[in-house]
């Protein structure tokens, strides 16, 4: 199946991120990732391509970095574009020498097409022929440079000698490897549709319809999906022989025929180890309308199968993870399991479904959905009748699990709809407005995300005209939905004052939201009397209130709490807090914890502070700290590298970004629970000693006297080389801990109020007098 790509792909965008690279391995200076070339801007249905740097902005502005191959692939297609591009000739320019399969180049185009969101139909494929991409113009000449293909086969050749027998064997058998062994979740073949009628004309159909139920479904993140050469081998052959051969999940296949002017579609969804069919459906049209007939047809198929929750495969996958031991489960079926526990709607339920999120993403952190999820249920965790701490540790959880979920996936449509939850309640409607568009242009026939985003309506109403073309479009792909798409459907219509069909959407749900509360809303706006509940009348059953309740914190009261604690709110604006950092999400996205080592070890040498570096970690990292602060990285915490860039980043970075203000101090719980887990782990012992210091910085710098003696104890026994040249200063903060209890030197800025020992200490020169004083009794 061409498993070298998505291997090889890890392999590459590892290296480029600094992580350990093979011994003499290194990148040319003359590479694209490490000078840049000239600008080669391509413009293609109000998405903008820089071909130079792989990046593809979108119409909503969200920018993607394409895999290498991706780009390739685009490059090739710019430098031609307006042409039809066939795949022997995209697998030439871009694998050159490489064996693969059509499934790498399905992938790439998913991709490149998932990058360019709205504008994705510029992206054409072509039956029996490949793709053409309908470009607006190019800002300077294209042209298709020779290093990427090169740099990726010598990038596979050493990821096999570093990586061994199983990743040669597996770059070598091609479709014969198992694509379970890299990918955790559904893994699909999609074997060749069959023309039962005979004669070009409805071979040329079948072949179209191939080509788009593949690329559509390949649309999907959450699924791998064979088709092409690698299925069309096994076209006669029974599913049980396939999962062996190619190791996949589901068998979709496929049969077309025309009679009596009509042409109909058959699909049926199989279980490929045991041959059990779970899904099947039928279409038919005009022949006259045959294009119209295939993309309709491809659209809906899709949106039956790949809908994320409720669609056959979901069902299937949860289907055959029951019963099991959850130990035994891959993190896609624990997640699947959760989905299911959530559903349920009650609270035993929904904690059992928190449970298996958390367990699904300890087992596979850069899980994406399964954030999202974790985040959605933290929020159906608290009822009216929740303490007002618990229900603010709820918050903050679905809060940190959301922007984990954007870092992790940021281009996945589940991330980026909970992500929006949070800058909503921000007060940033137009960033949660940009995801919430963008989610729905990079899954536009996933029917659950359609429906998901259209549930936004009544906090985004602005978005009401657009959606309720999503919640049709769902409704129309998925005619066997559940029921809660109706919300959706009651939502929009609620929002664009179309209070009775909006009554009787709200009125056909189950006990599942607050269906009841609205429902009485539209009916008392729409003139009509409430009906139900057996009296006449709507009674709000307890969920409903909890939902209504959750709701209305969401936008009300949770705002101003998160900048009243730790000192926000005007006084804080006033002296630099964070609503004066620059904040973007794409860009708090884009920084990984190599990059952030990399310019605090190698470009500014740490502890030179000066306002130039001030402005420039403030620009470079403002946005990412905001993330770290509010729980959005705990996958930076989970190796020693990722830790050591997190503690920096927690402990150094506010001091500088906000000198002189109280948030520069905001951070620093996260930045000493960060140094206990490594300390814990034995992580401060993996880095070296120049580094190791910055995991004991944030116990040096509580005002906790337990801590300030754990700082000065480690620092004595674990750093024999640098340690010396660390001690006065270790000392020093711990000399003015056990004096005063706290550090004077940060009064002023925490507002609080200095003793007169304190202000004779401060007149004395402070922290740096005792700093000499340490220094002189050291000598």
């Amino acid at each position: 199946m061409g498993l070298q790509l998505p291997w090889s792909d890890r392999f590459a965008a590892s290296w480029r991120r600094g992580k350990a690279a093979p011994a003499g391995a290194s990148l040319s200076r003359g590479s694209p990732e490490a000078e840049p070339k000239s600008p080669e801007i391509l413009h293609v249905g109000g998405a903008e391509a820089d071909l130079s740097t792989n990046r593809v902005r979108a119409p909503d502005g969200t920018v993607t970095t394409l895999r290498r191959q991706s780009a390739q692939v685009l490059r090739v297609l710019a430098e031609r574009r307006e042409r039809n591009v066939s795949k022997d000739a995209l697998f030439e320019e871009v694998w050159r020498g490489v064996a693969v399969t059509d499934d790498s180049l399905f992938q790439c185009v998913g991709e490149i097409r998932r990058a360019l969101g709205s504008a994705r139909p510029a992206l054409v494929t072509v039956a029996r022929d490949g793709y053409r991409l309908e470009a607006e113009g190019a800002g300077t000449p294209v042209a298709v440079a020779p290093t990427p293909a090169r740099s990726w086969l010598a990038a596979a050749l050493l990821g096999v000698a570093v990586l061994g027998t199983a990743a040669a064997l597996a770059l070598r058998e091609g479709p014969e490897a198992t694509a379970a062994a890299v990918f955790d979740g559904p893994v699909v073949a999609v074997l060749p549709v069959r023309n039962l009628s005979g004669g070009e004309r409805w071979d040329v159909l079948a072949r179209g319809l191939s080509e788009d139920i593949t690329a559509d479904l390949a649309q999907n993140g959450w699924l791998y999906v064979l088709a092409g050469a690698t299925t069309e081998a096994y076209a006669d052959s029974a599913p049980e022989e396939i999962a062996g051969a190619l190791g996949v999940d589901h068998v979709v296949s496929a049969t077309v025929q025309a009679e009596g002017g009509r042409v109909s579609l058959v699909a049926s969804l199989v279980q490929a180890d045991t041959g059990r069919q779970v899904w099947s459906r039928r279409w038919e049209g005009a022949e006259g309308d045959l294009l119209g007939f295939q993309r309709t047809a491809a659209e809906e198929l899709t949106g039956e199968l790949a809908s994320t929750w409720s669609g056959a495969l979901a069902n299937s996958a949860r289907a055959r993870a029951r019963g099991r031991d959850t130990d035994d489960l891959s993190a896609y079926e624990l997640a699947q399991l959760g989905v299911e526990a959530f559903n349920a709607a009650d609270p035993q339920a929904v904690e059992a479904s928190v449970a298996l999120f958390e367990k699904a993403v300890a087992r596979d952190p850069n899980f994406g959905d399964a954030w999202a999820w974790l985040a959605y249920a933290h929020i159906y965790r608290f009822w009216p009748d929740t303490p007002p701490e618990e229900t603010q540790r709820y918050w903050k959880l679905s809060d940190a699990a959301a922007l984990e979920a954007l870092r992790v996936s940021p281009d996945l449509p589940k991330p980026l709809i909970s992500a929006a939850y949070v800058f909503e309640r921000r007060g940033d409607d137009a960033t949660a407005q940009r995801m919430i568009r963008r989610a729905v242009a990079v899954a536009p026939n996933n029917a659950d995300m359609l429906a998901y985003a259209a549930n936004r309506a009544l906090h985004q109403p602005d978005l009401a005209p657009e959606m309720l073309g999503w919640i049709e479009h769902a409704m129309r792909l998925n005619p066997e939905r559940p029921a809660w798409y109706e919300f959706g459907l009651g939502a929009t219509l609620f929002a664009l004052g179309r209070h009775d069909e909006a009554a009787d959407a709200f009125l056909g749900l189950p006990d599942l939201v607050d269906s009841h509360a609205l429902a009485a809303a539209s009916l008392a706006l729409a003139g009509r009397r409430a009906q139900g509940g057996g009296g006449g009348e709507l009674r709000p059953r307890r969920r409903d209130a909890r939902l209504h309740h959750r709701m209305g914190a969401r936008r009300a009261g949770q705002r101003a709490g998160d900048a009243a604690e730790a000192g926000g709110g005007p006084a804080a604006r006033a002296r630099g807090g964070p609503d004066d950092l620059p904040v973007s999400w794409e860009a708090s996205m884009t920084i990984a914890p190599h990059d952030l080592l990399t310019f605090w070890f190698d470009e500014v040498g740490w502890f030179g502070w000066n306002d130039s570096l001030d402005r420039a970690i403030r620009a470079r990292f403002a946005s990412v700290w905001n993330a770290a602060r509010d729980g959005g990285l705990p996958s930076w915490a989970t190796e020693p590298s990722g830790a050591l860039a997190l503690a920096i980043l927690l402990d150094q970075f506010p001091r500088s970004m906000l000198r002189g203000s109280s948030r520069a101090f905001a951070s620093d719980p996260q930045a000493r629970a960060v140094a206990e887990k490594a300390l814990e782990s034995g992580w401060d012992l993996a880095v070296s000693e120049r580094e190791r210091m910055f995991f004991y910085l944030p116990l040096g710098h509580s005002e906790s006297l337990a801590d300030q003696d754990r700082a000065l104890r480690l620092v004595e026994e674990r750093m024999p080389d640098l340690g010396r040249m660390y001690l006065p200063h270790v000392r020093a903060h711990r000399g003015v801990i056990r004096r005063f209890g706290r550090f004077p030197m940060r009064n002023d800025a925490l507002g609080r109020q200095s003793t007169p020992e304190e202000k004779a200490f401060l007149n004395g020169g402070g922290y740096e007098q005792l700093v000499i004083e340490m220094e002189t009794q050291s000598a």
